[in-house]
């Protein structure tokens, strides 16, 4: 409410000037206009002091809560330091609970390996996840080796990098998948090399998790959020 108030009085005092917008978002909207100090589209562009820990998890055991269970079309465990994902009724997407501030800068990574697949079709991260009306953003792959980039709503897919080859993906390897939010835009890695920036897109809700494709296995072998500052 101060700062409301205190902008107020700071527009009636300069209401004939014109106001810096960078100063306006970092003042008063509590943003950082000014990126200079990162080198957003590159893997290495953020320095160590502009990162603040938030969340890992190497799933050495479950404290975190994740899903699991056995049944005979779909599995999920912790063993051996993996989060091990199995379906072969349709894909499926193991999600829980986690609440990103999105007004911040972040970072989401994680290690997958798809361990056996038996069709063309993809697995990875989600994230603004809608339990309620099926909705996610997702960053996927497949053994082809191919990845693709967008969100499923409204029961379509919608790509922002339709599936595409690329020689950095390793396959029946893990590959690192990284998803970085700076400002206004995402930027998108695999295995630590830039492969795409989109504008940055609310979250339909507030659960990540994993998609797997029918008839897979994946192992998920860490996952790391971080803020930027």
């Amino acid at each position: 409410m101060k700062k409301y108030i205190l902008l107020f009085v700071l527009l009636s005092s300069i209401s004939c000037e014109e106001i810096d917008p960078a100063f306006f978002e970092k003042e008063f909207l509590g943003m950082d206009a000014d990126y200079s100090f990162v080198d957003a589209d590159k893997y290495d562009g953020i320095p160590i002091e502009k990162r603040e820990y938030f969340f890992y998890d190497e799933f050495n055991d479950n404290q975190n809560s994740w899903l699991t269970l056995n049944f005979g079309n779909a599995s999920a465990s912790i063993s051996g330091g993996n989060y091990i994902l199995f379906v072969n009724n349709g894909a499926s997407v193991f999600q829980k609970n986690f609440v990103i501030d999105q007004s911040r800068n972040f970072e989401i990574e994680t290690r997958i390996k798809i361990a056996n697949s038996y069709n063309a079709e993809a697995s990875g991260f989600v994230w603004g996840y809608s339990s309620s009306n099926t909705e996610f953003y997702a960053y996927l792959f497949t053994t082809s080796p191919s990845q693709w980039v967008g969100y499923y709503q409204w029961n379509s897919y919608n790509a922002w990098l339709d599936f595409t080859p690329q020689n950095v993906l390793q396959q029946g390897e893990y590959n690192k998948l990284t998803i970085r939010k700076i400002g206004s835009k995402y930027y998108f890695f695999m295995n630590e090399a830039f492969v795409i920036s989109k504008s940055f897109e609310a979250f339909f809700d507030n659960q990540i998790g994993f998609l797997v494709a029918d008839d897979a296995t994946i192992y998920v072998d860490y996952i790391n959020v971080d803020y930027i500052n």
